[in-house]
């Protein structure tokens, strides 16, 4: 009987390519690397998972910017604070996105989940945003 937490080594290999290409990030990285040691059928499963869901059209529906406006919404909207949703902040400028979009997503979730998911999560995300493009000298609107 094939052990359940086991997987082939290349397509362990292949989920590794895929989180350093997509995280950029050894810390973010090492985070992984206690459930790939023990559960790397977990592991390879959520790497899959999210090369499903970050296909680009045509490939998807919705572009790369949307998906990353509704993660900073669904982190904010969690109170997400370790560490605060930055990363998704980085990415959807990345992908076209404006502080005003940003700035409206963190909106809707004081809105619909209470001011402290801006103290907790949104500032954090706006400020990111705002260094960004003061980095990347755009406007941001």
């Amino acid at each position: 009987m094939k052990d359940k937490k086991a997987v082939d080594k290349a397509e362990l290999e292949a989920a590794w390519d895929y989180a350093r290409a997509y995280y950029k990030d050894e810390k973010v990285l090492a985070t992984f690397e206690p459930l790939a040691r023990h559960i790397p059928a977990a592991f390879v499963g959520y790497m899959k998972l999210r090369q499903g869901i970050f296909q680009e059209p045509p490939a998807s529906e919705l572009s790369l910017k949307t998906k990353e406006l509704v993660i900073i919404a669904i982190e904010c909207a969690q109170k997400k604070t370790n560490p605060p949703p930055v990363g998704h902040t980085r990415r959807a400028i990345a992908a076209g996105a404006t502080v005003g979009e940003i700035a409206e997503v963190v909106s809707i979730c004081i809105m619909i989940c209470g001011m402290l998911t801006y103290q907790e999560s949104g500032r954090f995300v706006l400020e990111e945003a705002e260094r960004l493009v003061g980095e990347l000298g755009a406007t941001g609107h």
